[in-house]
């Protein structure tokens, strides 16, 4: 079980993941959904069937995503992960999150 350490004006204070999720109204059988964020970013190769076939693009940016792709893309940037500016790449965790 890991835990979480933060300081509020002086004082530590300590919570564990399972105690912090059931705050937001987490339950148990929610712990065992993959942690994106624990692991390293994915590679832009694998993002290759992300994109419309037929052609070769740049993997890691927008153009060419499959329209699903896209629009969960755009949807991410602006809510999750808001992200202004470089709109020209996909975020590293984001990758993840359009593969999952």
């Amino acid at each position: 079980m890991r835990w979480v350490h933060w300081m509020t004006e002086g004082k530590w204070y300590k919570i564990n993941y399972f105690e912090f999720g059931s705050l937001f109204g987490f339950e148990k059988s929610d712990y065992e959904h993959p942690r994106l964020h624990i692991g390293s970013p994915l590679p832009k190769e694998d993002m290759k069937d992300m994109y419309l076939p037929g052609r070769v693009w740049n993997y890691g940016e927008p153009k060419g995503l499959i329209h699903f792709y896209a629009y969960l893309n755009k949807f991410f940037r602006k809510t999750l992960a808001p992200k202004e500016g470089d709109a020209h790449n996909i975020s590293s965790y984001a990758k993840n999150l359009l593969l999952a």
